[in-house]
């Protein structure tokens, strides 16, 4: 714009020529613009944006053109305001199966009236950015469609003025493209977890469950369902679901289980529940009389229990405590606890006890372990009586029989009738072999030997026997010799007087007896 002259030179202005130069292609770069502007002012069109440029007006009448009137400064090309800043995030108002609706704040500087906005998404897990909408949205929400269920997407905003594009927008958060009343398969938002209780106390079992519709729960302890009891008490609250099992004991060690179910599916998720108690010893019934073993028979004591933690375990005979050793193996498991004696012999016959401790109490018990092996010698023989054709002796059990029963004993005799020197030199003799020689078995603790002869010597030992074997013989008798011949009836109608002449009847009975 410019004023017109003060002196048109006496002949009315026709018009004005204008001129405009390019500031970048030197200073006599002059071009017409235009010499047929009738007015003081004219809008300049066709140049470079973000050019520079300066400008020139002439007045033109009959005579010719006035000098040329330059612009006081350069100008930049450019439009007098900038493009918006960002939208605000956008926000999800609304979910279908395959749509939906965002909203989103204007820019807090629009460097100009906005013209419009321009909506773009991306696919979860990829890097490209899509356009959604054909044309500018002249709104601050729009309805997004043909969108893939079940795909999770992001968005963006961008506003536009006639500067140009803003910046994008923050991207919104992940939106999973879903139909919010179609059922959704119940899922475990946190899972049952393993978990302990001390014995007696309660325990408890707890999950979070989402699904739509809201899903039934039902828990299980292995296949059995649970329902509410003096035992087991199941509640809820909103997604939260519990299961409190009242005074627990071992025997409910197990493995515990939830399930949920709606119409859109099924889930289900275990546990398992320890329980805490002190050591508890079940001993069987075979260990609570004596136990017989035989000797150098592999002995296994083998005694369940119930404990948790796993108890330590120590075993002890005669209140001695038991080291494992040459002679013994001690051994525990998460139910058993075994002793073990290889090729036992009687000495390991006793009082046995064992205690199993942790650290919530302890639990003893003893056992009446016997090795059975072959008795002990026979005890105190004497000799009763001592006749010519019979001698008579007597002895007392063992004192121990270590373990079995006496089934009998054995008599055996040394008969000194039959001799044999030992060399030529020596005077003395000795028993043939000096072997001693069965002459009966016996049942009860007393024996008449009735082979033997008159005017003899002989030696008695007693040897006892049990299921084992025989023990050690008893320490023999004093040699015994025999008396000479008696003159006996034995049973006959008769007898030798003392002439020798033979007489009905029995020695010394008178007739006057008869």
């Amino acid at each position: 714009m410019w004023k017109a002259p003060l002196d048109d030179g006496g002949n009315r202005v026709t018009g004005y020529l204008i001129e405009k130069r390019d500031c970048s292609k030197g200073k006599d770069n002059w071009l017409p613009y235009t010499d047929q502007c009738k007015d003081t002012f004219v809008t300049i069109q066709g140049l470079n944006e973000n050019s520079e440029y300066e400008f020139r007006v002439m007045a033109v009448n009959q005579n010719g053109a006035s000098k040329t009137l330059v612009t006081s400064q350069s100008f930049v090309i450019k439009l007098p305001f900038g493009v918006p800043q960002a939208p605000g995030e956008p926000q999800v108002n609304e979910i279908g199966n395959d749509f939906v609706t965002l909203s989103w704040s204007k820019p807090a500087h629009n460097g100009g009236a906005i013209t419009g906005y321009w909506v773009e998404k991306k696919e979860k897990q990829s890097e490209k950015w899509i356009k959604c909408n054909l044309s500018a949205i002249q709104t601050t929400w729009c309805n997004i469609p043909n969108l893939i269920e079940d795909k999770s997407y992001e968005f963006r905003v961008f506003a536009e003025n006639e500067a140009g594009l803003s910046e994008p927008s923050l991207g919104s958060k992940l939106v999973h493209i879903k139909d919010p009343h179609a059922a959704q398969s119940p899922e475990f938002t946190a899972k049952m977890s393993d978990t302990d209780a001390a014995d007696g106390k309660t325990a408890y079992f707890e999950c979070q469950i989402s699904g739509t519709p809201a899903p039934s729960v039902s828990f299980y302890r292995g296949t059995k369902e649970l329902f509410d009891s003096s035992k087991y008490k199941i509640s809820h609250e909103e997604d939260k679901y519990i299961l409190a099992i009242h005074s627990v004991t071992l025997d409910d060690e197990d493995e515990y289980s939830v399930k949920a179910k709606n119409k859109g599916g099924s889930r289900m998720c275990r546990a398992n529940l320890t329980v805490k108690a002190a050591p508890k010893i079940k001993l069987p019934e075979r260990y609570k009389s004596t136990v017989m073993f035989e000797k150098d028979e592999q002995v296994t004591i083998k005694i369940p229990y119930t404990g948790n933690p796993q108890p330590t375990a120590t075993w002890y005979k005669n209140n001695e405590e038991i080291k494992d050793s040459a002679g013994y193996s001690c051994e525990i498991s998460n139910h058993y606890v075994t002793l073990k004696m290889n090729k036992p012999s009687h000495n390991q016959s006793g009082d046995y006890r064992l205690k199993l401790s942790n650290a919530l109490g302890s639990d003893t018990v003893e056992i009446k372990i016997v090795i059975a092996d072959v008795p002990e010698p026979p005890r105190f023989l004497v000799v009763e009586s001592v006749h010519d054709e019979s001698i008579s002796i007597s002895w007392k059990a063992p004192e121990n029989d270590r373990g079995s029963v006496i089934t009998n004993y054995i008599v055996e005799r040394l008969d000194y009738s039959y001799t044999v020197k030992l060399n030529e030199s020596e005077q003395n003799v000795k028993p043939v072999s000096e072997l001693w020689t069965r002459c009966s078995m016996a049942k009860r603790t007393h024996f008449t030997d009735e082979t033997v002869r008159s005017m003899h010597k002989y030696q008695y030992r007693v040897i006892a026997q049990n299921m084992q074997g025989r023990s050690a013989p008893c320490e023999p008798t004093s040699v015994i010799t025999t008396p000479a011949p008696e003159n006996r009836l034995r049973g006959k109608k008769w007898y030798e007087d003392k002439t020798g002449k033979r007489r009905r009847g029995r020695d010394g009975l008178a007739p006057s007896d008869y």
